[in-house]
């Protein structure tokens, strides 16, 4: 049965449910808890049936991380409860009271079959799985007071139910509260230290993992030393619908303002967007008279992110969002949708759903104006139309410098950009894409920073164009002509130095990458989201397997067992003892030995009737070695088994005969309550 105080494990399912969303699974998990407690009926378990309920605890375990792994979600703690609740019915439902360690322990259970232990060993989970719903709970990330009141006051209930009773209530409650108000407080100083720590090592992930999810900001790597190494993984697919050519670049986001080595995007705000039709459909710019379609799939980290789009984009469908932003810089953002999307672009060679310019997307930081103004001298841009401008500048590049994912230091005193353009002409796309936005900005181009993706592979397998975190990229927007257009001045050979460096398994990693994808596009298409409604349908049968064999199997079983225990009996060879005389001997003068009476017990009821203390005396020393004879570990003794000898025959020399053991008047007293006549 369950140990923990009653309800609370009900109530602590009831809290876990409602923090992580699973509250119809919750109530009937709680209901089934404490509604055991209820039933007086206990069956007695063995340890193969609590093995086999740990076995299928463990195939519920694999099945979800399996079906996590395919799905490419991240590991869910918040399911625990319902993979071991199975643990926690069988114990309440066994007259054991615990489970056995054999369970739970590998260790335990070899030393089962190998009959190292002697006794059952069992212990109580119920606490234990009372700690794993809170963890599960804490999974959930909710980190409200309504969370931590609701934790504090669990911890507080399960603790009291052990409080030591030489405890005084009042003290003991004076410093749980305080413990809590401690735990409330560092809980909020972790909280800002974790957010100071995550500022400071933005920059790192940004440069590593090739991925900017901020509109606000974007730490680049210029002025850095080292190699910068991104990664392969695939994190976008782009299906052209039609025969159609796919746009070289997918925008994430633009910034209009650069220092020490940032972009920022100063006085934005974000707008929402209200659906169309059935909401999923989205208009966030102006129709063109031609346009193109193509499909994009990737995922969204629990449910937000930035979309990745073309810049003349007018349309987006099949996006099941509750929230859809745009700001003025034509940063994309959503919240509220599935771990996965695949949705639909309509775009075209119309205006780009991006707002105008202001004055800020012609500002040059004062310190880097010295170098900017160099190289565009030597180019001579001054006196070139815009279009004439920007090939200019995409030649220039392309022959003078070189593309290099190598960081080497700079001239001291110089700006890393400055020594980027005048010194070492080598660097990566920050380096371009940032020397072209202020270059253009000196001549008079409104520009600003982009970062997005470049689309370039094509996959045979997926039939559909794939885009890596390697394939991440910056470069300008340019306003020319009463619109913004890409303006990507990084060397080409880029692409082919990124492909080079690739895994050569890299088409075996691709095709497990295909595998779980296509899992996750039928996952996300089948559920919102949580716990798919299938997992409950590879459970059940499993559930129903196990009932079978523990309940149904051991009442057909029972029948037989008598037999059996005989036959096991009559099978395993017992050593002969000279103190089944004694029984003999006594069952002839009228004391027989119940069936279901210990030994120990049947010598007690005789010491009860009133004999001779030296006759009880002897029968117990004769029964310390009849014990050791039968069940030493090291086998029978001849010393025992010649002491046992002995004094069986000096004991029935003496109280053998009839009516020496007891007297007349304690066997009339005694022998109708105390033994059974033969």
């Amino acid at each position: 049965m369950i140990k923990t105080p009653p309800l609370l494990i009900g109530v602590s399912l009831l809290f876990w449910s409602w923090q992580t969303g699973y509250l119809a699974a919750g109530i009937v998990m709680a209901a089934i808890a404490e509604g055991l407690r209820l039933i007086n009926r206990r069956w007695e378990l063995s340890p193969l049936d609590f093995h086999r309920i740990a076995d299928l605890c463990a195939i519920i375990i694999i099945a979800l991380t399996a079906y996590r792994f395919l799905a490419g979600t991240a590991s869910s703690v918040r399911w625990i409860p319902m993979e071991i609740f199975p643990l926690l019915v069988g114990q309440s439902l066994s007259s054991v009271g615990g489970v056995d360690l054999g369970a739970l322990f590998y260790t335990a259970r070899q030393r089962e079959k190998k009959g190292e232990l002697k006794t059952r060993r069992t212990v109580d989970v119920s606490y234990p799985y009372f700690a794993f719903v809170l963890l599960a709970t804490s999974a959930a990330n909710v980190r409200t007071p309504v969370f931590y009141g609701g934790i504090f006051m669990l911890i507080g209930w399960a603790l009291l139910s052990v409080r030591p009773r030489g405890a005084p209530l009042i003290l003991w409650t004076v410093l749980f509260l305080l413990a809590g108000g401690l735990g409330w407080t560092g809980q909020i100083g972790l909280r800002n230290l974790h957010l100071k720590i995550e500022d400071a090592t933005f920059g790192w992930y940004q440069q590593f993992m090739g991925r900017d999810l901020n509109p606000f900001r974007t730490v680049t790597a210029i002025g850095d030393i080292g190699e910068l190494k991104l990664s392969n993984r695939i994190v976008l697919r782009v299906r052209i619908e039609e025969n159609a050519s796919p746009p070289e670049h997918l925008l994430e986001a633009s910034y209009n303002t650069y220092k020490d080595k940032r972009w920022f995007a100063l006085g934005q705000r974000f707008h929402p967007l209200a659906p169309i039709g059935d909401g999923t459909v989205w208009r966030i710019g102006e129709k063109p008279e031609n346009f193109k379609t193509l499909t994009i799939s990737g995922r969204l980290r629990r449910g937000k992110g930035i979309l990745s789009l073309p810049i003349d984009a007018y349309r987006i469908e099949n996006l099941p969002v509750s929230i859809l932003e745009r700001n003025r810089y034509g940063v994309v953002r959503v919240q509220g949708g599935p771990g996965m999307v695949n949705y639909r672009v309509r775009f075209g060679s119309g205006l780009s759903y991006h707002e105008p310019y202001d004055e800020q997307d012609l500002v040059i930081p004062a310190k880097e104006l010295p170098a900017v103004r160099q190289i565009a001298k030597e180019m001579g841009l001054s006196a070139k139309a815009p279009r004439e401008t920007i090939a200019t500048l995409k030649a220039f590049f392309q022959k003078r410098f070189k593309y290099s994912l190598i960081l080497e230091s700079g001239k001291l005193g110089s700006t890393p950009l400055a020594n980027f353009l005048l010194k070492s002409r080598s660097g990566h796309c920050e380096y371009f894409a940032t020397a072209t936005v202020l270059i253009l900005r000196l001549i008079g181009i409104p520009a600003r920073y982009a970062t997005g993706y470049r689309v370039d592979e094509y996959s045979r397998l997926e039939d559909s164009y794939v885009v890596r975190a390697r394939h991440a990229h910056a470069w300008a927007l340019a306003f020319i002509d009463g619109d913004w257009s890409h303006v990507d001045t990084t060397p080409a050979i880029w692409l082919a130095l990124e492909k080079e460096a690739a895994p050569a398994l890299e088409p075996v990693y691709d095709l497990f990458r295909w595998i779980g994808h296509s899992f996750s596009r039928w996952r996300w298409s089948e559920s919102k989201g949580g716990l798919p409604a299938w997992v409950l349908w590879f459970i059940v049968p499993l559930a129903i397997l196990l009932i079978w064999r523990i309940v149904f199997r051991k009442r057909a079983a029972s029948a037989v067992a008598g037999k059996e225990k005989l036959d096991d009996q009559k099978s395993i060879p017992v050593p002969e003892s000279a103190f089944y005389r004694i029984e003999e001997n006594l069952a002839r003068q009228g004391f027989a030995r119940r069936k279901w009476e210990t030994q120990t017990t049947f010598i007690r009821k005789i010491e009860a009737a009133g004999p001779d203390s030296d006759a009880v005396q002897g029968l117990n020393e004769m029964l310390t070695l009849h014990y050791r004879i039968r069940f030493h570990p090291g086998g029978a003794k001849e010393t025992a088994r010649a002491q046992l000898q002995e004094r069986v025959t000096k004991w029935l020399h003496q109280y053998g005969s009839a009516g020496r053991l007891l007297s007349a008047e304690n066997i009339a007293g005694h022998r109708p309550h105390i033994l059974d006549k033969p």
